[in-house]
């Protein structure tokens, strides 16, 4: 390309030579007739000549110089363009360059292909409303990107966008102006930094239901602990009375009312203790196969015919260290808040598996260590939770059933016998389609060679022994310490 330039360079310069010499030859003998005169004339044109080629040589020496800076500067934008988009590409957050006025995407780099699921082919020319979750989200974005333009200064925000799939992904956007593009076609253009913060959010957001719950249920088990020594004074002055009333029916009438009473009080509190995560456990070795399937006749008879009840049990799923009878409570329990979500009838599945958490997996769940657990899965087809209710599900008290067909303790109880037995519990569910509870139970280990055969205890029941009585609650304590148990009792305790 460049010798063809020099060869029609020196053409044109040898016909400029060539024509210069004919025609002013012609001139030279036509207009001078005296010798003198053709030799001035003559020294004329060869001046003239040379200063023309300088001129030439000018021209050509700066036409030579700007297309060496026009190279130079090509050069130079490619390599800035390579940069950036090396730059662009290296990122981990999400970049995308929204054209003004129009707002479509003008360019975006391959994390943004991530982010949101379009292939750049799509997500260029995509209009800023097809990633947002509503026209209120796309309203505060462009009020953001005004600000941005009005101001100069760069922008923070947190933005719910839509991913192609629909799912809403939470994200942190920085908004900054680009500006100096003399063509003016990204003149005022906004570049968008976004980062999908999806993970970190629910994270978050199961930290604090876990610390909430955690508040919820000291503050249950302290009011239920003294509850329950109020209960355990009235239960046993209402029993005394029962034996002493046998022949005054009205008096014993109101004994029994007092009784049955406490007793109603004494299971809420039991109620409030398992959330509370205080009850005693008696964990063993158990085959959750074997114990659902011991299961499914009470359920049929239990649940109704209305609900269809399947069970898709693992292959060889490990024994789990957990106590059998609170962990058929709590089946029985999910069981049933699944029957009421379908009043109309639907399917019930109960599943096992065995399950590896690894510390990926660990770390997505608060209070989860990694290793291996027996997963059962309680799932149902009715009308579901919606999503703002999701993180209350578990607190005291808290229903979605309709009043007076509801305690809002059945969850609870199940989440701190689980808490309790160094397990997990995780809840998902979609309106319209239905409910599924995942409880992460502890694999059992190999039990060791033999237990510790209890200690016989020496008979002799001579009157004049004596009974150390220690309770920090007088009530309790005056309460206990009246009672005649086998004619024993010598003596009180302090409260310390």
């Amino acid at each position: 390309m460049r010798d063809n330039e020099a060869l029609r360079v020196a053409l044109l310069y040898v016909l400029f030579g060539f024509f210069w010499i004919v025609l002013t030859d012609l001139a030279v003998s036509s207009l001078f007739h005296t010798e003198q005169d053709i030799l001035l004339a003559q020294t004329i044109k060869g001046l003239a000549f040379i200063g023309g080629t300088a001129l030439f040589v000018f021209w050509l020496a700066r036409r030579a110089i700007r297309r060496s800076e026009y190279r130079w500067t090509r050069t130079q934008l490619k390599s800035t363009r390579e940069l950036l988009h090396n730059v662009l590409a290296g990122i981990g957050e999400a970049v995308i360059i929204v054209k003004p006025g129009v707002r479509t995407i003008h360019e975006c780099n391959p994390a943004a292909e991530q982010v949101f699921g379009y292939p750049a082919s799509e997500l260029i020319g995509l209009h800023t409303a097809d990633l947002h979750m509503d026209e209120d989200s796309h309203d505060e974005f462009l009020e953001k990107s005004r600000q941005v333009l009005a101001s100069g200064q760069v922008f923070r925000t947190s933005c719910p966008l839509r991913h192609k799939t629909g799912v809403i992904i939470q994200t942190e956007c920085t908004l900054a102006q680009l500006s100096d593009f003399e063509d003016g076609e990204l003149s005022g253009a906004v570049v968008a930094i976004v980062r999908d913060v999806t993970e970190r959010t629910n994270l978050e957001d199961q930290m604090r239901q876990a610390q909430r719950l955690e508040t919820l249920g000291q503050l249950t088990g302290g009011i239920a602990h003294d509850f329950n020594n109020l209960l355990t004074v009235i239960q046993g002055s209402s029993e005394l009375l029962l034996e002493q009333l046998h022949a005054e029916p009205a008096k014993r009438s109101l004994a029994e009312m007092i009784s049955t009473a406490a007793d109603r009080g004494a299971d809420l509190t039991h109620r409030l203790l398992a959330f509370a995560r205080r009850p005693p456990l008696a964990p063993q070795e158990v085959d959750v196969n074997a114990l659902i399937t011991g299961m499914r006749e009470m359920l049929g008879r239990t649940l109704g015919e209305h609900i269809e009840i399947e069970f898709v049990a693992g292959e060889s799923v490990w024994p789990a260290m957990i106590d059998p009878a609170q962990l058929e409570g709590a089946l029985l329990n999910l069981c049933i808040n699944a029957r009421d979500a379908m009043p109309t009838g639907g399917r019930l599945t109960l599943e096992t598996a065995n399950i590896d958490i690894d510390e990926d997996r660990a770390n997505q769940l608060p209070d989860v260590e990694p290793g291996a657990y027996v997963l059962i899965a309680v799932s149902d087809t009715g009308v579901g939770i919606p999503r703002e209710q999701l993180s209350r599900v578990f607190e005291p008290f808290f229903t979605t059933k309709e009043k007076s067909k509801g305690t809002g303790l059945g969850l609870a109880m199940v989440y701190g016998f689980i808490k309790q037995s160094n397990a997990h519990v995780s809840i998902y569910s979609e309106p319209g389609l239905g409910t599924s509870l995942k409880l992460y139970l502890p694999r059992a280990t190999t039990p060791d060679a033999a237990a510790d055969e209890p200690s016989a205890v020496a008979p002799g029941h001579k009157a004049s022994e004596t009974i150390l009585l220690v309770e920090d609650d007088e009530l309790v304590r005056r309460f206990a310490c009246e009672q005649k148990v086998r004619g024993a009792l010598a003596g009180e305790a302090s409260p310390s």
